[in-house]
């Protein structure tokens, strides 16, 4: 194994296609012909045999119809290049639904498409699609986008969570992830679990240098410690404390730290955390989606996902939930140069390992 350093960190599970903040209600369709869409560019070509999207509150629900579209010069969705319809009911809240196309879509690298969800023109029903803000600095987004047609086209600085299906067996994010929602947490010294985080794996050796971790607000004095673990669960590898007062803003905004440089081996399991340390609320999103296989989609895959254990007052056991995540990563600096082992990053359920 020959590793090889990059001039810069980047983080990993990449932070590019992670939520921030709750699922919005902008996207609710509530009366006749409303749609909600995603405008995306195919990943690659071929047919596109599924589309997936995710609801919120379901007031009402309705026969839909989830389409794929052509995109106009305008940038909106157009002519309906397939479609299926779909029952949404009204226990459907916050699930992650999807439609087989038959027949299949073909599609073209680099071309722009929209995945809609179509209310009815008839018993039309009342409903929120998820889509979500980026994460601090990545809030608003330029592209992809959301769309919403209420009368008129009105694009949104914002995601859709989607995805679509290739009829290889392929699945590709095209918006938020594939997450049902996000819940605003609160963690302290007081608090069960009061360490919390992701374990996670790397799909090649590779070296940490740093931590990254978006909370969604500190209270005062809100002391805490970020720790990249060993895969034993207790070694630390690294360990940071930061004194809650040495911050920026109160809100939303992004911690991201450094330390010398420590290697991570392939495929093994790794966690990186925050404790909060004092009886001052660190806050943080919490993010579900319906089964670990919906985090195909997201950036870490499927290894990535929710680990928090409880001091009182030594470390207990930790307890992982494989269908969440919160939005704590390590910053990676050198990785294998492919020289022994083939190199590069792999794919996991469709989708490039960011």
């Amino acid at each position: 194994m020959a590793l090889t350093a990059i001039a810069d960190a980047v983080p990993y599970p990449s932070l590019v296609w992670m939520p921030g903040g709750v699922a919005s209600g902008v996207l609710t369709i509530n009366a006749a012909n409303n749609e909600a869409a995603q405008v995306f560019i195919a990943p690659k070509t071929g047919n596109i045999n599924t589309l997936h999207f995710c609801t919120g509150a379901v007031t009402t629900g309705a026969t839909v119809t989830v389409a794929l579209k052509a995109v106009d010069a305008s940038g909106d969705p157009a002519a309906v290049i397939a479609s299926e319809s779909l029952v949404i009911a009204n226990a459907d809240d916050n699930k992650h639904l999807q439609v087989i196309l038959d027949p299949v879509a073909a599609v073209a690298a680099g071309t722009p498409y929209a995945l809609c969800v179509i209310n009815p023109a008839i018993g039309f029903g009342n409903m929120r699609i998820n889509s979500y803000l980026g994460i601090a600095g990545l809030a608003t987004r330029a592209f992809p986008y959301a769309d919403l047609l209420v009368g008129v086209w009105a694009k949104q600085t914002r995601m859709m969570a989607a995805a679509v299906g290739y009829d290889d067996a392929t699945l590709y994010n095209i918006g938020s992830g594939l997450f049902v929602n996000g819940v605003a947490t609160d963690t302290n010294s007081g608090s069960s679990p009061d360490e919390v985080g992701n374990r996670f794996q790397v799909p090649v050796p590779c070296k940490a240098s740093g931590i990254y971790f978006e909370p969604s607000a500190f209270a005062a004095g809100a002391d805490y410690v970020l720790t990249l673990y060993d895969s034993d669960g207790l070694t630390p590898l690294a360990q940071i404390t930061l004194d809650g007062d040495h911050r920026a803003s109160a809100a939303s905004g992004l911690v991201l730290v450094e330390f010398p440089a420590v290697t991570l081996l392939a495929n093994t399991t790794y966690r990186v955390a925050v404790r909060a340390t004092t009886v001052n609320n660190v806050s943080y999103m919490l993010y579900s989606v319906e089964v670990n296989a919906d985090l195909s989609v997201a950036a870490g895959g499927v290894q990535c996902y929710h680990t928090g254990r409880t001091w009182n007052p030594g470390p207990g056991a930790w307890t992982d939930t494989a269908t969440q995540r919160i939005l704590i990563g390590v910053m990676l600096s050198t990785f294998d140069n492919g020289v022994s082992a083939g190199g590069g990053f792999p794919v996991l359920g469709g989708s490039v390992v960011q």
